[in-house]
């Protein structure tokens, strides 16, 4: 199986909120064999620093020891 998870990082009074959720509902809309299926979004504020570590656990659960490739923007 394919997956993807996207995280986008919101201020508060930010415009970037209004489109991650336009966003999040055009891809609700797509079926194509071609693009990796939308299933959910939320919102959450976890504490500074928590992000990277929890993603490198979350990534040695799904795959053990087997190498994937992580990217982080800024």
């Amino acid at each position: 199986h394919s997956y993807a998870v996207k995280r986008v990082h919101i201020k508060a009074n930010d415009m970037t909120l209004e489109k991650a959720r336009r966003e999040a509902t055009a891809l609700a809309d797509f079926d194509h064999p071609g693009i990796v299926r939308y299933f959910a979004a939320w919102l959450e504020s976890p504490p500074a620093g928590w992000q990277i570590s929890a993603d490198i656990e979350m990534n040695r659960q799904l795959h053990g020891n087997q190498r994937t490739e992580m990217r982080y923007y800024e």
